[in-house]
């Protein structure tokens, strides 16, 4: 249906019936009568009704596979390590905190890969990692996807580490490192897209290993990622598995 209605006859209370919604579109906001693990996509209009799923205790590679279908808030409740195929698949808006634990993948489309008009936010300190040559921590493609990095460890084999084929990537924290020889590509967007204006990345924080994303050549010399009143400082060096790598922090300015 289109509407929820309430029943206010005072002559025929309706006290015994209730109403749990699991989907549709509304005219009017259903959110009293949303059943548990669902909610009203926000700013949907209509009020669109969808599956929306916590859970605080992901433990297993099958349930963040699976789980990730539905859009929801999803907790690391233990390291995860194995081979994701094509990488995780991120449904409508999905959030993941960390947790303090890791997901080690090898995929060759990335550790998470958000598609269509797909939103992920990637919260707390964790590691993801992609020891796959050809893959990237984070990939975004297709209409319009977008991601969020506010914390954790990203480090990956191949030269990209986050890659923005469409889509727009905010990154406000965590760190960035490739193991990868080039390092010119540590963040990177498609060139046509990026030219285009639909693939951008927008850093507002952040720890990058010896790639300044103020001044770097993803895009041609002089690309900058950082956003207007924010600043890229070089910090001291770090020693990393015995390798010294320069560092940039972005910071307000």
């Amino acid at each position: 249906g289109q509407a929820v209605y309430k029943y206010v006859n005072p002559a025929k209370p309706f006290n015994d019936v209730s109403i749990s919604i699991t989907g549709g579109k509304f005219s009017s906001d259903p959110s009293e009568y949303v059943a548990e693990n669902y909610r009203v996509k926000p700013g949907s209009s209509p009020y669109t009704v969808e599956k929306y799923v916590i859970n605080d205790n992901v433990t297993s590679n099958s349930q963040i596979s699976s789980s990730l279908s539905n859009s929801g808030n999803y907790t690391l409740g233990a390291d995860l390590t194995g081979r994701f195929g094509s990488g995780i698949m991120c449904a409508s808006d999905v959030t993941i905190n960390l947790n303090g634990h890791s997901i080690a993948v090898n995929a060759e489309q990335g550790a998470f890969l958000v598609r269509g008009t797909m939103k992920l936010t990637l919260n707390g300190e964790g590691v993801v990692s992609n020891s796959n040559a050809g893959g990237p921590a984070v990939w975004t493609a297709g209409t319009n996807p977008t991601v969020t990095i506010n914390g954790g460890t990203y480090v990956t084999e191949h030269q990209e580490t986050i890659y923005c084929e469409n889509g727009t990537i905010y990154i406000t924290g965590g760190s960035f490192r490739t193991n990868n020889a080039t390092k010119t590509f540590l963040l990177n967007c498609k060139d046509a897209n990026y030219k285009a204006g639909t693939a951008k990345i927008i850093v507002t924080g952040g720890k990058f290993y010896d790639f300044n994303p103020a001044d770097c050549t993803a895009e041609g010399a002089g690309t900058s990622f950082v956003a207007d009143g924010y600043t890229s400082v070089q910090r001291a060096d770090e020693v990393i598995n015995n390798v010294t790598h320069k560092v940039w922090e972005v910071v307000a300015e």
